[in-house]
């Protein structure tokens, strides 16, 4: 079995090694992370990223129903697996993640710990824009996607909104970003508000310097 994917479904492909015929069985909205195995010969064991719980975790997937249960349920992230040849028993590694965002002059000389480290309950890698003095970002801290914002004046961070990532900031202070939950690329004033859906549903979006395109 290997895996395949469309834009908004994750599917597991058996093939059949002597005809090449394969089945599909489609399994929803989650999303295949690092490596699957046999169970047994009606069952699957996968790692797969769920995105309204964040973290990567085991699933078992009945094989052909494509039915759903999970195997593990905590903040970490399992990552990769093999079973023993009498399928008594698996090994995975285990990832426990933190994260903060650093800041420093052009030249790259002085960094400074900007915000300060929080647990990842999720896949870690992210954008960071400024607004002003302050720093947009995103963040899995709670477990699900929530867009942030770092205030300097108090040290202090507040949401702006969940489901968010990938932000950019315009010079009039708008804050573009995707939305994981809509799928879809939304517009919104610096404190969370007004929020505008965009004709534009992947999570590419770059603005010009001067912010007119």
């Amino acid at each position: 079995a290997v895996f395949g994917r469309t834009d908004e479904v994750a599917q597991v492909v058996g093939i059949d090694t002597r005809t090449g015929s394969q089945r599909i069985v489609e399994i929803g909205s989650l999303t295949p992370a690092v490596s699957l195995a046999w169970l047994d010969a009606g069952t699957v064991i996968l790692s797969m990223l769920d995105p309204t719980t964040a973290p990567i975790q085991l699933w078992l997937v009945s094989y052909p129903k494509g039915e759903l249960t999970r195997l593990t349920n905590d903040p970490n992230q399992y990552i990769g697996l093999d079973v023993t040849a009498d399928r008594s028993a698996l090994v995975t590694a285990r990832a426990e993640a933190t994260s903060s965002v650093w800041t420093s002059d052009t030249a790259g000389a002085k960094w400074t710990q900007t915000v300060p480290e929080m647990p990842q309950k999720g896949p870690i890698g992210f954008d960071v824009a400024w607004l002003g003095d302050d720093l947009i970002f995103p963040s899995l801290a709670t477990g699900t996607w929530t867009l942030e914002r770092w205030r300097a004046s108090t040290r202090t961070t507040e949401t702006l909104a969940t489901g968010g990532a990938m932000p950019q900031v315009s010079p009039d202070g708008s804050i573009f970003f995707f939305d994981f939950d809509a799928r879809q690329m939304f517009r919104m004033d610096a404190s969370g508000r007004n929020k505008t859906r965009l004709e534009h549903r992947r999570p590419d979006l770059r603005l010009t310097p001067d912010g007119k395109q």
